[in-house]
């Protein structure tokens, strides 16, 4: 469980949010192209400068991958959120 001493800061940055976690020695088991993969397609979404949709739609196989992701951060919030 995350130290309530441990200050997580918001961001919408999925690097800096995994790597402020794994600071606090909380793995979240994402590489460093899992962070970039999912920082290109969210910060698209609100941002359309500089990221990889502009250029092509992501296919399946990378649109399983974020959502494969994104079920495994979930389920690692929900772990580290139990008493």
């Amino acid at each position: 469980m995350i130290s309530r001493r441990t200050p997580i800061k918001r961001t919408h940055s999925i690097r800096d949010l995994n790597h402020d976690l794994q600071l606090a020695e909380f793995e979240t088991g994402m590489t460093e192209e899992d962070c970039e993969l999912l920082d290109s397609i969210y910060v698209s979404a609100k941002y359309p400068v500089d990221t990889v949709l502009p250029y092509s739609p992501p296919d399946f196989s990378t649109a399983r991958r974020c959502l494969t992701l994104a079920r495994q951060m979930v389920a690692s919030a929900e772990d580290a959120t139990k008493a």
